[in-house]
């Protein structure tokens, strides 16, 4: 079973849009060496806060097709906890 870590659920703070686009490919190559390392918990935790920082990023910075795309990594996120038994991660999805 998975060690299960809770952090504190605070916001991020909001980037402006070149931030954003370095944090986006950040997590995109976090997710890669992720996958390489066959670390399902950490591409989980990566595709997590890949969306919580899509979603919580300034109003009007963001396209709305971004919604869907934090969307669909929340579920991609969803999917691996789930099949790990990270429950307090999937509580953590539910409230977001």
């Amino acid at each position: 079973m998975v060690e299960q870590v809770s952090l504190p659920d605070t916001p991020l703070t909001p980037l402006n849009k070149g931030e954003f686009k370095e944090a986006g490919d950040k997590f995109k190559s976090a997710i890669s060496i992720f996958e390489e390392l066959k670390q399902p918990f950490e591409i989980a935790k990566a595709y997590y806060y890949y969306a919580q920082s899509i979603k919580t990023v300034g109003t009007g910075l963001v396209p709305v097709q971004f919604d869907d795309t934090a969307n669909e990594y929340l579920q991609k996120a969803k999917e691996i906890f789930e099949k790990v038994g990270a429950k307090a991660w999937l509580a953590k999805i539910r409230k977001m």
